[in-house]
C-alpha cells in the first residue's frame, strides 16, 4: 500500500542500483532469467550493470534504463559519481 510519504509516483519502478554490488547482482538476475546461453549472459553483464547504475544515478525508472543506449553520452552519469562506480567499469 502506498502512503503520502512515498517519493516514487504510482506505476513507476525505481532503480535502486546505486551500489555496484546491487547493480551487478540485478544485471546477473535479469540476464540469467533471459534464458540466453552463458556466453551471451557474460558478454552482456558489464553493459547491463552499467545501464542499471547509470539509471539509478540519474534517478530514473526501469523504462529509462532500457532507453539509455540511445543517449549520446550514456556513460556520463557513471563518470559523475566516481565515489560509487568501481574502477574498471568505464574501461571494460
Amino acid at each position: 500500500m502506498r502512503s503520502d510519504h512515498d517519493e516514487t509516483p504510482a506505476g513507476t519502478v525505481p532503480i535502486a542500483c546505486i551500489h555496484a554490488q546491487t547493480a551487478h547482482q540485478r544485471a546477473r538476475e535479469l540476464l540469467d532469467a533471459s534464458g540466453a546461453e552463458q556466453f551471451w549472459v557474460e558478454s552482456a553483464l558489464s553493459l547491463v550493470r552499467c545501464y542499471l547504475m547509470a539509471a539509478a544515478i540519474r534517478g530514473a525508472e526501469v523504462a529509462i534504463a532500457v532507453s539509455s543506449s540511445t543517449v549520446p553520452d550514456h556513460a556520463e552519469p557513471l563518470r559523475s559519481r566516481p565515489d560509487v562506480v568501481p574502477d574498471g567499469w568505464l574501461t571494460s
